[in-house]
Order: structure tokens, then sequence, then C-alpha cells
């Protein structure tokens, strides 16, 4: 990870490209330069603007999303995901912020398949791994369910 002084010096730099075009996509690195730092108002302006001059480029929702997701918005970070995520499949940072979106808001089954690809793209993510495995317990996938007679009469 960057050290402060180094996300200066990148958050300077695309602060310099943004003023000679303010109109493009620079936008992006530049609002994710902000909301590292954390100047989620800075950044929030920033995408505002962005968003309206690409409405169908994707890095300006996914840090949109991580705003969203800092400030513990989670409904708002799932909203902006949601249309996006299924044309997105390979790109991991919005998948897994969607499916930890998910978590928060209780759409386990969603964080679950979310996760399980994330999984399958990286096989030895412990995180993802673990994820996998705490969704699979609590939603009981793969066990099996009992009547009300077969509880009844079990020792």
């Amino acid at each position: 990870m960057l050290g402060k002084k180094n996300q200066s010096a990148v958050l300077a730099k695309y602060f310099t490209m943004y003023k000679k075009n303010p109109r493009s996509k620079v936008f992006a690195p530049l609002a994710e330069s902000f909301r590292k730092l954390g100047m989620l108002d800075d950044a929030f302006k920033i995408l505002k603007d962005g968003i309206r001059n690409h409405p169908n480029y994707t890095l300006g929702y996914i840090v949109l999303a991580h705003c969203y997701y800092d400030q513990g918005k989670f409904e708002l970070t799932y909203n902006t995901l949601r249309p996006i995520v299924s044309q997105n499949a390979d790109n991991i940072s919005l998948q897994k912020v969607f499916a930890q979106s998910c978590m928060n808001l209780g759409y386990l089954e969603e964080a679950l398949d979310t996760y399980k690809y994330l999984l399958f793209m990286n096989p030895r993510d412990k995180f993802f791994t673990d994820q996998v495995k705490k969704l699979e317990d609590d939603l009981m996938v793969g066990h099996k369910k009992l009547s009300l007679d077969q509880l009844i009469k079990a020792p």
C-alpha cells in the first residue's frame, strides 16, 4: 500500500491532469485518490461531474460504490453496483465490494454466489474460502432438511 506521501503525489498528478481536462476519465482515479486519503466529500464532487460526463464508465461507479461503502451506506453501494455486476464479472474489486455490501444487507445467498465466483477465480484466496464456508454454514447449504415428523422421532 502506498504511504501518505506517495498517495499525495499520486493525488497531485491526477489533480493536475484533471485541471487540464475536467471532462477526461481521470476523474475516477482522482476520486479514488481522494477516497484513500479520507477526503470523501471531494471524491463525491469529482464523481458527480465525472459520471455525468461519462455515464457508461464502469470505474467511476466502482469508486462511487467504494465511497458509499466507506460511509456505511450499504444500500447505496448495492444499488450502484447491482446493474453492472454481471457485465463486470472479472473485476475482483467490484465483485468483492458488492459481496460485502450484500452481507451487510443480509442478502446472504447473493453474497454466497459472489464469493463462490471470486473463489473460482482465486482458488487459493483464504478470505474468499472463509467467506464461502461461513455463508454456507449460515445458510446450511447442502444440509438435509428434516420434516417435523423426522425431528420428533429423532433420538
